[in-house]
């Protein structure tokens, strides 16, 4: 994979071999390299002093950056549908074409076939230089999957990050590129021509209690977004530059962006007053039961559009379940087997999909009417 090549200087060195994470059996290791037998008896800050005043090379950084290198969390699932007419084995053809270009810029592609279509695994380093030099970059792997569905549409499902955004653009744009008369397009579940705060909570509101033989229970955290203020607190920012700031006084409260969190959050008088003033709700974390199980699990899901202030990048995770143990007690969350997962994941998107197109659908009606 490519990366970035750093020298650490000796203060970035003790530092990291001080961290926790580093163990006494892995300073040792490093010493045993240099054939230096260290003691158990030796303090910790005595070593890592002794190690930094030495000359470092990639090896060392390597091996302390996996050590330390941040971990990243699971990834909420997002969807787009590929319009083209395009046949599989064209699609394939593409799709192995755009592993080859990955590969030539450093990241690591597998390409492999499914019942219903492709899975492409890219291995890839993230680099944030933000971070302390040992956890500037981190491995990721990113699995695509390309399928056809029952109405014979490309669906591709991708963790919401910024190499599998890349790699459902590149497929259009190949997709272009070598077929002249295909106008290939990505669709995704967004209401970005939907500008009413009303329907856009709405949607959040009926996805919750409108997916198949689930049956919402209670909604533990709500964010709200109010984009119109956020543009208009960087429009008076503006303003105020090109003002003596001893004649401007501003008193008014800009908030943008709001989270509410606990039991019941969806009734409380809070949100309503937010809702009111023309937030709306961008992010949304709920647990379902199935509906009409007594003893059923609860299931814990989360949905939101990343791009809230134009309800764009539509992302839904399923966060795990609670094991029913009696009436009003349930167990500590725990992760849901890979199979349940996949089909919950299917039926938030299809769910959220029919909810989006629909109110799409109506609003443009009343557009047109009007």
């Amino acid at each position: 994979m490519k990366v970035g090549l750093y020298s650490v200087n000796d203060k970035a060195m003790f530092d990291a071999l001080n961290q926790t994470k580093v163990t006494h059996e892995d300073i040792k290791s490093l010493f045993f390299k240099r054939g230096i037998i260290i003691s158990k008896d030796t303090k910790r800050k005595a070593l890592a002093l002794d190690f930094s005043k030495n000359y470092h090379g990639y090896y060392d950084f390597e091996y302390l950056s996996e050590i330390l290198g941040s971990v990243g969390r699971r990834e909420k699932v997002s969807l787009n549908i590929v319009n083209t007419n395009i046949d599989t084995n064209a699609l394939e053809a593409t799709v192995k074409s755009i592993c080859e270009d990955l590969q030539k810029d450093g990241d690591v592609t597998n390409l492999t076939f499914t019942e219903k279509g492709f899975e492409v695994s890219i291995k890839y380093v993230k680099l944030d230089f933000k971070m302390s030099e040992f956890r500037q970059s981190s491995s990721r792997e990113a699995k695509i999957q390309i399928e056809i569905n029952e109405t014979g549409e490309y669906i591709t499902r991708f963790p919401q990050n910024a190499k599998a955004r890349e790699f459902n653009d590149r497929l259009v744009e190949k997709i272009k590129e070598d077929n002249k008369d295909d106008p290939a397009s990505l669709e995704e579940i967004s209401l970005e021509s939907v500008k009413d705060p009303v329907e856009r909570s709405r949607f959040f509101k009926e996805l919750i209690v409108s997916m198949p033989k689930y049956k919402c229970v209670d909604v533990s955290d709500v964010y709200v977004t109010h984009p119109i203020l956020e543009a208009r607190k960087s429009s008076e920012k503006d303003a105020d530059e090109d003002t003596d700031d001893d004649s401007v006084i501003d008193t008014g409260y800009h908030i943008s962006k709001a989270s509410l969190k606990g039991r019941g959050v969806l009734e409380s008088p809070e949100l309503e007053e937010l809702l009111n003033k023309g937030f709306y709700i961008s992010k949304i974390i709920w647990c379902s039961i199935v509906d009409g199980f007594k003893d059923s699990d609860k299931y814990e899901f989360e949905a939101q559009f990343v791009d809230s202030d134009n309800c764009k990048l539509f992302s839904y995770l399923v966060r795990g379940l609670y094991k029913y143990k009696k009436i009003n007690e349930f167990t500590n969350r725990q992760n849901v087997v890979k199979d349940k997962e996949n089909v919950l994941l299917w039926s938030i998107e299809k769910t959220a999909r029919e909810i989006a197109n629909k109110i799409i659908s109506s609003h443009t009606l009343e557009v047109v009417t009007e």
